[in-house]
Protein backbone atom coordinates (compact mmCIF):
# COMPACT_ATOMS: atom_id res chain seq x y z
CA UNK A 1 0.00 0.00 0.00
CA UNK A 2 2.84 2.49 0.60
CA UNK A 3 3.61 2.32 -3.19
CA UNK A 4 0.45 3.12 -4.15
CA UNK A 5 0.77 6.59 -2.89
CA UNK A 6 4.32 6.99 -4.78
CA UNK A 7 2.52 5.66 -8.22
CA UNK A 8 -0.30 8.62 -7.57
CA UNK A 9 2.73 11.04 -7.23
CA UNK A 10 4.59 10.15 -10.07
CA UNK A 11 1.38 9.74 -12.05
CA UNK A 12 0.75 13.45 -11.59
CA UNK A 13 3.73 14.57 -12.16
CA UNK A 14 4.13 12.94 -15.35
CA UNK A 15 0.66 14.42 -16.28
CA UNK A 16 2.13 18.18 -15.35
CA UNK A 17 5.18 17.45 -17.21
CA UNK A 18 3.53 16.58 -20.44
CA UNK A 19 0.42 16.84 -22.70
CA UNK A 20 -1.07 13.37 -22.67
CA UNK A 21 -4.25 13.87 -24.14
CA UNK A 22 -3.87 11.06 -26.27
CA UNK A 23 -1.50 8.00 -25.72
CA UNK A 24 0.05 5.43 -28.54
CA UNK A 25 2.60 3.55 -26.82
CA UNK A 26 2.71 1.30 -29.68
CA UNK A 27 3.61 3.66 -31.98
CA UNK A 28 6.44 5.63 -29.77
CA UNK A 29 8.35 2.34 -29.22
CA UNK A 30 8.27 1.49 -32.91
CA UNK A 31 9.90 4.92 -33.74
CA UNK A 32 12.21 4.68 -30.89
CA UNK A 33 13.21 1.30 -32.15
CA UNK A 34 13.55 2.61 -35.72
CA UNK A 35 11.02 -0.19 -36.68
CA UNK A 36 10.01 1.57 -39.70
CA UNK A 37 7.73 -1.78 -40.95
CA UNK A 38 6.27 -1.44 -38.04
CA UNK A 39 5.19 2.64 -38.03
CA UNK A 40 4.33 2.19 -41.41
CA UNK A 41 1.50 -0.75 -40.12
CA UNK A 42 0.66 1.28 -37.42
CA UNK A 43 -0.21 4.79 -39.29
CA UNK A 44 -1.61 3.11 -41.62
CA UNK A 45 -4.32 1.32 -39.37
CA UNK A 46 -5.05 4.69 -38.15
CA UNK A 47 -2.47 4.95 -34.96
CA UNK A 48 -1.99 8.84 -33.81
CA UNK A 49 0.91 10.50 -35.31
CA UNK A 50 1.16 13.04 -32.15
CA UNK A 51 0.27 10.00 -29.83
CA UNK A 52 1.97 10.47 -26.40
CA UNK A 53 3.94 7.43 -24.95
CA UNK A 54 4.10 6.69 -21.75
CA UNK A 55 6.73 9.51 -20.61
CA UNK A 56 4.45 12.04 -23.02
CA UNK A 57 6.87 12.30 -25.63
CA UNK A 58 5.56 12.10 -29.00
CA UNK A 59 6.67 9.30 -31.86
CA UNK A 60 8.78 12.30 -33.62
CA UNK A 61 10.45 13.08 -30.64
CA UNK A 62 11.42 9.27 -29.95
CA UNK A 63 12.67 8.86 -33.79
CA UNK A 64 14.92 12.35 -33.39
CA UNK A 65 16.52 11.19 -30.24
CA UNK A 66 17.13 7.75 -31.39
CA UNK A 67 18.92 9.07 -34.76
CA UNK A 68 15.90 6.98 -37.34
CA UNK A 69 16.54 9.79 -40.16
CA UNK A 70 13.62 7.60 -42.37
CA UNK A 71 11.52 7.28 -39.29
CA UNK A 72 11.14 11.11 -39.12
CA UNK A 73 10.89 12.10 -42.55
CA UNK A 74 7.88 9.30 -42.33
CA UNK A 75 6.46 10.82 -39.62
CA UNK A 76 7.07 14.30 -40.85
CA UNK A 77 5.04 13.23 -44.33
CA UNK A 78 2.07 12.07 -42.43
CA UNK A 79 1.62 15.41 -40.43
CA UNK A 80 2.90 15.18 -37.45
CA UNK A 81 3.48 18.52 -34.94
CA UNK A 82 6.98 19.41 -35.56
CA UNK A 83 7.54 21.50 -32.13
CA UNK A 84 5.62 19.56 -29.55
CA UNK A 85 7.22 20.08 -25.79
CA UNK A 86 7.87 17.31 -23.22
CA UNK A 87 9.75 17.31 -20.91
CA UNK A 88 10.93 21.03 -21.76
CA UNK A 89 12.30 19.66 -25.48
CA UNK A 90 11.24 19.60 -28.84
CA UNK A 91 12.27 17.05 -31.25
CA UNK A 92 14.83 19.64 -32.55
CA UNK A 93 16.34 19.67 -29.01
CA UNK A 94 16.57 15.90 -29.24
CA UNK A 95 17.77 15.00 -32.62
CA UNK A 96 20.89 12.68 -31.99
CA UNK A 97 22.30 14.17 -34.92
CA UNK A 98 22.92 17.47 -37.56
CA UNK A 99 20.82 15.27 -40.72
CA UNK A 100 17.74 14.58 -38.38
CA UNK A 101 18.02 18.65 -36.69
CA UNK A 102 18.38 20.04 -40.23
CA UNK A 103 15.51 18.01 -41.82
CA UNK A 104 13.35 19.38 -38.54
CA UNK A 105 14.72 22.86 -39.42
CA UNK A 106 13.68 22.81 -42.98
CA UNK A 107 9.92 21.58 -41.80
CA UNK A 108 9.93 24.64 -39.32
CA UNK A 109 11.19 22.57 -36.22
CA UNK A 110 12.59 25.14 -33.23
CA UNK A 111 14.54 24.43 -29.75
CA UNK A 112 12.15 25.29 -26.87
CA UNK A 113 13.98 28.04 -26.06
CA UNK A 114 13.86 29.50 -29.68
CA UNK A 115 9.76 28.60 -29.59
CA UNK A 116 10.15 30.43 -25.84
CA UNK A 117 11.91 33.50 -27.47
CA UNK A 118 9.79 33.88 -30.39
CA UNK A 119 6.54 33.82 -28.06
CA UNK A 120 8.38 36.52 -26.14
CA UNK A 121 8.15 38.78 -28.71
CA UNK A 122 12.00 38.47 -28.99
CA UNK A 123 13.59 39.73 -32.26
CA UNK A 124 14.77 35.61 -32.89
CA UNK A 125 13.67 34.79 -36.01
Amino acid sequence: MKYKKFIWIFVAFIGLSCDRVQTDIGLNKAAHNGNIQKVIKLLSAGSNVNGKGWDGETPLHNASSAGHLEIVQLLLVNNAQINPICWGKTPVDRAKNPEIENLLRQHGGKTAEELKATKNGSKYQ
